[in-house]
């Protein structure tokens, strides 16, 4: 009977005790089918208080249904962090570029409705760290004018510029050449970048 109470408290806490105290506690005699039942009483009792008698086969037949709920739970859980990864990713990826409509500057002259449905849809376009090539093509775009450049080194040069679509194309190139080393003249429907 103590060597049972020794048995079970070495297997509440293993790594309290050495491998020598180990062996000698299974070095021994056989236990008796009374004293397991009776040590199993205690530890049920212990770690079971609502049940007298923990069902052996109803915790197997559990066992996969557990196992199954953990990983639906787990793929879930992953699901919703790589959602949401691709979301952030998606929305910092939107603040960066402007959003600009792309068309060729060699589209046909605009209609006069055309031109009113345009301005009802202006607003403020903001380019962050965008190179002034990009700036260009969406002005020329807008405005329907040319951008020529006489540096090639021009167009890779990269601007925090917030252009107002309400604003005409002479008030936005002299914005712009408020910028240092840039020059911008507008000349007829092209503007001339040095």
């Amino acid at each position: 009977m103590e060597r049972l109470k020794k048995l079970t408290e070495m297997t509440e806490h293993p790594d309290r005790y050495s491998d020598e105290e180990w062996q000698e506690v299974f070095g021994g005699e056989t236990v008796g089918k009374e004293e397991t039942d009776e040590a199993w009483k205690r530890f049920a009792s212990k770690h079971f208080p609502a049940e007298e008698e923990p069902q052996q086969t109803s915790m197997k037949s559990k066992s996969p249904l557990l196992k199954m709920a953990a990983a639906f739970a787990g793929i879930l859980i992953i699901s919703g962090l790589a959602f949401a990864a691709i979301m952030i990713s998606h929305h910092d990826a939107g603040e960066q570029a402007p959003q600009t409509e792309r068309t060729t500057p060699t589209e046909q002259k605009q209609t006069v409705g055309e031109k009113e449905e345009k301005r009802a849809a202006m607003r403020t376009v903001t380019f962050e760290d965008a190179e002034l090539q990009q700036i260009a093509d969406s002005l020329s775009v807008f405005y329907n004018v040319t951008p020529v450049f006489l540096q090639q080194q021009m167009r890779h040069l990269r601007l925090y510029y917030e252009w107002n679509q309400r604003s005409n194309i002479s008030e936005v190139v002299s914005e712009i050449n408020h910028f240092d080393h840039i020059n911008i003249t507008l000349q007829g429907d092209s503007i001339i970048i040095k």
